[in-house]
């Protein structure tokens, strides 16, 4: 029951963080851009929870995981007899049922346990099961069930895995682009100069996509003033295709940070202006 929930409310974060990335995100190109306040701390507080709850639900499965690959080692296999079935509650309208079980050791003896495991289909009282045992302390012993024994803490450890990257996704772009905003002021504490780019590609972001809202980036080629080339990626622009508007042969207005001209902000908003004017000629 608390795997389950937890599945519930990682799901739920999950959903919760790329809801917040949209409406953080979401901007029309002929406005520019104002992210409400309330917007940028469910932003922030998204990330803040899954950078919590990614790692707890990695260690919660990797350990259970790591148990399992070490009683695969040392644990014996058997096979033991259904004694009866004890009632572990209700799931679903369905009631569980914890096994209690019989088997011989490895000296030949007859052992008594309890399944750890709770099943809303058992199998019948009589009937025979694999189980596996420790061969050091014959009481500890489970239902040899390769689903529950590997498969649920793989998936929380792969979970647990996704949520923690979508952590450090979100809060990469988010300091990306908080890193690059300021470019548009110019002030002598940080220089700024304006040049110019070459379009590579504008590039759907799967990842921000969802349902009826797409999100696509330009990909900008640009040099410095020395001649050495740089890539840049702009922020994100929904709901517009650039392929139906955008321009290879026009050059892309850029702000370059001159103190670190690897950091140019990508002026989405002019380049979209001089390409709609392109095409009313």
């Amino acid at each position: 029951m608390v795997k389950i929930a937890g599945l519930i409310f990682a799901a739920l974060a999950a959903l919760f963080w790329v809801r917040a990335r949209l409406a953080l995100l979401k901007t029309p190109l002929t406005k520019v851009q104002s992210v409400p306040t309330g917007v940028k701390r469910a932003t922030l507080i998204s990330i803040g929870v899954l950078s919590i709850l990614g790692p707890a639900v990695l260690i919660y499965g990797g350990r259970d995981l790591l148990i399992e690959v070490a009683r695969a080692q040392t644990w014996l296999s058997a096979v033991g007899t259904v004694a009866h079935l004890e009632d572990a509650g209700v799931h679903k309208g369905r009631t569980q049922y914890r096994v209690a079980f019989t088997f011989t050791d490895q000296n030949g003896e007859t052992r008594s346990a309890l399944s750890a495991d709770r099943l809303t289909s058992p199998p019948a009282i009589g009937s025979h099961v694999a189980i596996h045992y420790n061969p050091a302390n014959s009481t500890e012993a489970n239902l040899n069930n390769p689903f529950y024994r590997f498969g649920m803490p793989s998936l929380f450890t792969l979970l647990g895995l996704v949520l923690f990257g979508f952590a450090i996704m979100a809060g990469r772009e988010v300091l990306r682009l908080n890193a690059l905003k300021p470019l548009a002021t110019s002030s002598p504490l940080k220089p700024t100069r304006l040049i110019e780019g070459r379009l590579i590609k504008s590039k759907k972001n799967i990842f921000l996509s969802l349902k009826h809202q797409s999100c696509w980036q330009l990909h900008v080629e640009y040099h410095d003033q020395a001649g050495r080339r740089f890539n840049t990626v702009s922020e994100p622009i929904w709901e517009r295709n650039p392929s139906e508007w955008s321009n290879i042969g026009i050059p892309v207005p850029l702000i370059l940070d001159s103190s670190a001209p690897a950091r140019a902000w990508v002026q989405v908003q002019e380049y979209f202006k001089i390409c709609q004017q392109q095409l009313r000629r």
